[in-house]
């Protein structure tokens, strides 16, 4: 339903874009794939839906098409993101993933692909997941997975210690069987959340607990579902998937009208697919 873009190479057919199909706002994924003896740049961008729906342009048509393409908006409490041609935006661009794909490579590929969706979004507060995918010549092929907290508003980095409140996520960490599996008591009594990130990462090998993303609401409890990511190590050239705690958090008190308008359908919480 909220999904971005799709891209991969067929015969170039962009009087389909031009004629600007609904769809095209909903696609999901983008990649470009360079012919034998030509450069990415050369190659063509497919954009589909996951299904037979499909429309093909080159690199340098962006501009045009991107002033042809639907747009699809998702709103939140006080907030609005727009979605088109592998681009984000709210007041300013939150990604572009068409932009980042046709840029010069600095080393030899001849694949590339990203993908970018807006997995949560209440109030300001957007996540977006991103997967990006390489392969060289004769490499074995490279993927990673992120997600991307911003404030809609900026357009800057948002801090999961903005939403909530920072007392209740400890304890939830400090209760949470997989995290008392890794450190045991360690947790207990930390005061900031900060440290318990240093003994998180230096205690089970972990990385990150800072990415996030909000999977309901207990306006009861005044606390969401907080989903709280974290990597494996990197192995080789293929770091895994996110991670996720779930952790029941309560919301700090100016934030909680945003999160009964999420309940009531206007925003999005993170669904696992």
């Amino acid at each position: 339903m909220h999904r971005l873009l799709a891209l991969g190479l067929v015969a170039l057919t962009s009087p389909a874009l031009a004629q600007g199909p609904s769809w095209l706002a909903q696609a999901t994924l983008l990649d470009l794939h360079a012919s034998p003896g030509a450069s990415l740049r050369e190659g063509a961008l497919t954009i589909h839906d996951g299904g037979d729906r499909r429309a093909s342009f080159r690199c340098t048509e962006i501009a045009r098409m991107r002033r042809r393409a639907p747009r699809r908006t998702l709103r939140a409490h006080g907030a609005r993101v727009q979605l088109s041609l592998g681009r984000i935006r709210s007041s300013t661009v939150l990604i572009d993933l068409t932009d980042e794909l046709c840029q010069p490579f600095e080393y030899e590929t001849d694949f590339r692909a990203a993908s970018a969706r807006v997995v949560s979004f209440v109030g300001p507060w957007v996540t977006m997941e991103i997967q990006r995918s390489e392969a060289g010549a004769g490499g074995p092929p490279y993927h990673n997975e992120e997600w991307r907290n911003v404030d809609a508003r900026t357009g800057a980095a948002a801090d999961v210690l903005s939403v909530v409140e920072e007392r209740s996520l400890l304890d939830a960490l400090a209760a949470d069987p997989f995290v008392h599996e890794h450190v045991s008591d360690a947790l207990n009594g930390v005061a900031t959340l900060d440290d318990a990130r240093r003994i998180l990462s230096a205690s089970s090998d972990y990385e990150g607990f800072r990415q996030f993303a909000f999977a309901g609401y207990d306006a009861e409890e005044s606390k969401t579902l907080l989903r709280l990511g974290f990597k494996d190590p990197p192995t080789g050239l293929s770091p895994n998937r996110v991670r996720m705690l779930g952790l029941s958090v309560r919301v700090q008190p100016r934030w909680r009208r945003a999160f009964e308008a999420a309940a009531r359908g206007r925003g999005l919480f993170y669904r696992r697919e």
